[in-house]
């Protein structure tokens, strides 16, 4: 992790500075590894599905039905994942061709405004997806028994990773005045240059 704490321009106390830094790395490294995880375990676990069915269809010539069923519930965690990754590299929301002929102060202001939009945007997801999930949660696959509300899940839990992702986003910014969209892909590509106090 960079300590970038000490470009925050109008930063009163480094310390406070500092520490929201660390919150936002660290939190940016717990959301990236649970998603990591969670979209390995999530393809993992469809191509053993699928192995399965076609071994099952060529050793008995019966399919199995569950294999059917399995896509429904791990294809949307393995998506989810997928977005809040590249949210997490600087690749999900993008405004490059303005950003780009805009001066540095101006290019952070404009990130700032993407993200306070995408976190607000994110969070009402979140808490639509929360009622989806309410009204799934009584519906069942028929083979697994397993509630349809489990595919819904993986989307809203995106979508509050997404919105904790533009917040973390907004600290960035925040702290650094400059682009955290910018800083991101620097991180993810590991040319992010070390600012020390």
């Amino acid at each position: 992790m960079t300590d970038r704490s000490a470009a925050c321009p109008g930063a009163r106390d480094p310390g406070i500075a500092r520490i929201t830094w660390r919150l936002a790395e660290g939190t940016d490294a717990i959301i990236t590894r649970l998603t990591q995880i969670t979209g390995i375990l999530s393809l993992v676990g469809l191509f053993v599905a699928i192995f399965a069915g076609v071994a099952l269809r060529y050793l008995t010539e019966q399919g199995a039905g569950w294999v059917n069923e399995v896509p429904y519930l791990l294809f949307p965690w393995l998506c989810a994942s997928a977005f809040v990754l590249a949210a997490q590299a600087g690749g999900h929301i993008c405004v490059e061709a303005m950003q780009s002929s805009l001066p540095r102060r101006a290019a952070a202001l404009m990130s700032l405004l993407v993200h306070v939009i995408a976190m607000l945007l994110f969070a009402w997801l979140t808490r639509a997806g929360l009622t989806v999930i309410e009204v799934t949660m009584s519906e069942f696959y028929p083979i697994l028994r397993i509630p349809t509300a489990w595919g819904y899940g993986g989307l809203t839990v995106a979508c509050a990773l997404l919105s904790l992702t533009a917040l973390t986003g907004i600290m960035r910014t925040l702290l650094t005045g400059e682009d955290a969209i910018q800083q991101r892909r620097d991180i993810a590509a590991g040319t992010e240059t070390e600012v020390t106090l």
